[in-house]
């Protein structure tokens, strides 16, 4: 308080100015047993009380005829609204769960896939087929001595004789050829 501006007047707490030369804003001083300087007293602050108090009171609704079963029931409508929105949720799950799984499996078998094809190429290579043929079956590779020709006879003409016609198609042939010679 000893910094107060000039333009701003002191009051005492009773609301009385202060001259510019009093020090303490009480006017009291007092000592403490052999303390050489003064000590202020300790002031009492108002309480601030407002001019109009609001008169609050809590007003008590009586319930109302029929509201506990209009509360119910809108409850029981909220339910079977929101039911079959949280049963799709629950299916879409349980879908995406199912796809997930099978996109797992999926890719557990793909991957099982080509490791049996590599597998299947390293047995199926010429060199493993050769050491095969070899070592299991006892086979050896073809040498020019192991080579045979064969000649198959081309000259020998195979004949099937005539078989002899009965009297009745011999005459039926005849018959034939004198027609063919009159039509000419």
């Amino acid at each position: 308080m000893a910094n107060v501006p000039a333009n701003r007047s002191r009051t005492q707490s009773d609301g009385r100015a202060l001259s510019p030369n009093t020090k303490y804003p009480t006017g009291h001083q007092s000592y403490v047993r052999g303390a050489a300087a003064p000590q202020l007293q300790p002031q009492k602050k108002p309480i601030y009380q407002p001019d109009n108090i609001p008169d609050i009171t809590m007003r008590h609704r009586t319930a109302r005829k029929g509201s506990a079963p209009k509360a119910f029931l809108t409850g029981t409508c909220a339910l079977l609204l929101l039911a079959p929105v949280v049963y799709g949720q629950v299916k879409v799950k349980e879908v995406t769960t199912d796809i997930t799984e099978a996109n797992q499996e999926y890719d557990i078998v793909l991957n099982e896939q080509k490791r049996m094809q590599s597998e299947l190429e390293s047995k199926m290579s010429i060199k493993n087929v050769e050491e095969y043929a070899e070592q299991v079956l006892g086979l050896q590779k073809l040498d020019q001595s192991q080579i045979e020709y064969l000649q198959l006879q081309t000259d020998d003409i195979v004949a099937i004789p005539e078989q002899e016609k009965n009297l009745f198609i011999k005459l039926k042939d005849k018959f034939q050829s004198v027609l063919e010679y009159l039509r000419g």
